[in-house]
Formats: C-alpha cells, sequence, structure tokens
C-alpha cells in the first residue's frame, strides 16, 4: 500500500506545497510523497476536535417518486443542497439552502440558485452527486464513507458474481444533499491522506493493513477535514473484500473517499456500462469533485473495461472517456482560476498526441508517469501514456 500525506511535525515526509493556479497530477504509480515506516501520531488541528465526536454521520435525503412523475424518458432530477444545521439529514424549516453549489449528474453541471435548488436532465445509470464547497462537509456513514452522492439505476445491474447495484426504482421526487459547517475545510491548511493500492486478496492481508497503515492514520488526527482519498485498487479482484475496506475505513479520523482500480473490475460485465457497480454500490461514483481548503480535488476514473470480448482480466486500459470527459470540462469551468487543483487517478492517461495547452493560469507540476501535465485532453478523449504498463 502506498500512502501520500501531508507531514506533521513528528514525521518525515515531504511536504507539498500547493499555490493558487496551481495543477498537481496524482497517479497511484506516482512516488509524489513517500512515507516513512516510522510515521508517528501527530497533535490534532486546532480547529479539529476529536473526530468521534465530532463527525458528521448522516445521509443523503431521498424522496420517494410520487404520483406526480410523468414516467417519461424526459425526466429531471432535482432538490436541494442545504445546511443541516442539526445533523438529521433532512431539511427542516430553519435550515437554508446553499446558494452556488455545483450538482452533477456525471455529465452535467449546475450551480444551486439562490434558494439552493438544482435541477439536472436525468438518464438511466446515472450517479448524482454534490461538489463539496470550503467550509463545509458532506455527511459520513459508520464506516466514514463519504455520503455524497445518489445512483439511479431503476432495474439493478445485470447479472453479475459480485453485488452489483440494488433495483434503485423510479426517479425519487427529489434528492437533497446535506451539508454542515466545517472550519476544518475553510482553513487554508490543508493536511490530506492519499493512499493507492491496499489491494488485498486475503483476510491475512486485510489484517497487515488493519495493523500497518490504517493503525497510523487511526493514532492521527490531523486530517479530519480533508480526510483520506484512496485511489484505486483497494482490493485484490475479488470484490467481496470491499466490506473490509469498508472495515478497515471505519478506523480513520476523517471521511474516506474512493477511486476504482483495474482490481476493482466486475469482470463478468462486458458491456463498458456496469463493470464498476459493485465498486459504485459500496463507496460511490467512479468519478466526481470536492474542495477543502483553497484547493479543488478532482477524483477520476481512469480504468476502461473491457478491450475485448471475450475479455480477459487484463482486457483493460487507461482512459476518461466521452462522459467523463464532458463532466471534466463543465466541473473545471466552475472552478475559480486563484484555486490549486489536484487531479488524482488509480493510473495515467495523458498523452500528448491528443492534448491540448492548458491556459496559463493553470500552471503544473508532474512526476513519473504522468510526463508532462502542462498538457492536457481537452480536444479528445485521451489515450494513454504506453511508457507505463498497467497495474499488477
Amino acid at each position: 500500500m502506498k500512502i501520500f500525506a501531508r507531514p506533521g511535525k513528528t514525521n518525515h515526509l515531504t511536504p507539498l506545497h500547493l499555490t493558487a493556479g496551481s495543477l498537481v497530477a496524482i497517479a497511484a504509480s506516482t512516488s509524489f510523497i513517500g512515507a516513512t515506516p516510522e510515521l508517528e501520531a501527530v497533535p490534532a488541528a486546532k480547529s479539529a476536535a476529536d473526530w468521534s465526536s465530532s463527525a458528521y454521520r448522516g445521509s443523503v435525503e431521498v424522496i420517494p417518486a410520487g404520483t406526480g412523475r410523468s414516467g417519461t424518458a424526459q425526466e429531471t432530477l432535482d432538490g436541494v443542497v442545504f445546511e443541516d444545521r442539526n445533523k438529521n439529514s433532512t431539511q427542516d424549516a430553519n435550515e437554508p439552502g446553499l446558494p452556488n453549489v455545483t450538482v452533477s449528474n456525471g455529465r452535467d453541471v449546475v450551480a444551486t440558485d439562490g434558494q439552493g435548488r438544482y435541477e439536472l436532465p436525468a438518464y438511466n445509470n446515472m450517479t448524482a452527486f454534490v461538489t463539496q464547497p470550503r467550509g463545509f462537509q458532506v455527511p459520513v456513514d459508520d464506516d466514514n464513507v463519504a455520503q455524497f452522492f445518489y445512483t439511479h439505476l431503476p432495474e439493478g445491474s445485470p447479472d453479475l458474481k459480485y453485488d452489483g447495484i440494488a433495483p434503485t426504482g423510479p426517479l425519487p421526487e427529489a434528492v437533497n444533499f446535506p451539508l454542515v459547517a466545517s472550519s476544518a475545510t475553510q482553513s487554508p491548511e490543508q493536511s490530506c491522506v492519499i493512499g493507492a493500492d491496499v489491494q488485498t486478496y486475503t483476510q491475512q492481508e486485510v489484517e497487515y493493513a488493519r495493523e500497518g497503515a490504517f493503525a497510523d492514520l487511526a493514532a492521527r488526527t490531523d486530517y479530519t477535514g480533508c480526510g483520506a482519498l484512496f485511489i484505486g485498487d483497494l482490493v485484490g479482484d475479488d470484490l467481496t473484500f470491499f466490506h473490509q475496506t469498508r472495515e478497515l475505513t471505519s478506523m480513520l479520523n476523517g471521511p474516506a473517499r474512493f477511486l476504482p482500480g483495474n482490481h476493482d473490475i466486475d469482470y463478468d460485465s462486458l458491456d463498458g456500462q456496469h463493470e464498476f457497480d459493485s465498486f459504485r454500490a459500496q463507496f460511490g461514483p467512479e468519478y466526481y469533485s470536492y474542495d477543502t481548503g483553497k484547493t479543488h480535488v478532482i477524483a477520476l476514473s481512469t480504468i476502461e473495461y473491457p478491450t475485448a470480448v471475450p475479455a480477459k482480466k487484463s482486457d483493460y486500459t487507461y482512459g476518461l472517456g466521452k462522459r467523463q470527459l464532458q463532466w471534466l470540462r463543465a466541473d473545471l469551468a466552475e472552478v475559480p482560476k486563484n484555486k490549486a487543483i489536484v487531479l488524482a487517478g488509480h493510473s495515467p492517461c495523458w498523452s500528448s498526441s491528443t492534448a491540448t495547452s492548458i491556459p496559463p493560469s493553470r500552471s503544473a507540476r508532474s512526476t513519473n508517469c504522468w510526463k508532462d501535465a502542462r498538457s492536457f485532453p481537452w480536444a479528445g478523449t485521451p489515450t494513454c501514456q504506453r511508457t507505463c504498463a498497467p497495474g499488477t
């Protein structure tokens, strides 16, 4: 398991300094910030209370469909983003909607109006999500998994070996996203954990992770705002271990977010539509964004499967796909130019042959397989750097 983190006073990690308008790219194959075996607990930031007592436990508010839905294909998803002052995951009379918060259906991105309301086109097999704004935090469940999304898949996943997504039924009357005010995400100084390749194949390996990296993280309380982002290969092909992944993240002192890797695939899904359904059922959307401090984090799904039918486990490639790229353009259009941007993904997928230049205001730092991040695939679906072999 690779662990990346901003250092505290008593460990020896190399600091990552982000400045306004900068762009940082992080992949699982990148030795971006190396952790040391002597990782020690550090004092909590003054603004961060003990996580066990301060964590915002809750969920997205889903209002079931009533008789008013037309049932036609041209439906819309609507709702409100609101400040959940009493932390009950329901908008009460004294809880205002929050304006200018972005919400997406995985393709389109809209900002809420003055009352916190949004409206988006709805389509089958979509995951809608809110982009957490600075100064607020989304709820987490009992395993610290961030709750900022709703999946719409009326008939559920096709027949798959692993869980997949249960039928969600008709489009809800509304999907409301609760947030609470957070001094931890308001602070310009952020400590973040980014981990990759936990990749547990056996229960013994789960215990190694529990007694190693996760025990270290359980002893730290300096990442309650930014939380932890796990950028793929959570397990080693056996997706039943997603439940153990959740057990591990229950040890954390901050919200946990996830991206899929090539070992997190429903390999028996061959239509290019449901290959991450079991991942989505446990952890949420394949790609999304969130703000913490002065930084906008963009979490990308960089694995495409299958590349051939019948398919082998190795029949995957790196890429973003047209829908994700459409979302990425729309998401970036809402980001102020004075924000730092972090791009995170399991695998590198930039190619100078399909890229155009980032505007000068988006300067870039890059390492290892990410090559020159001054180029970015605005012109079309990116192909991938074949100098970086697929993950093993």
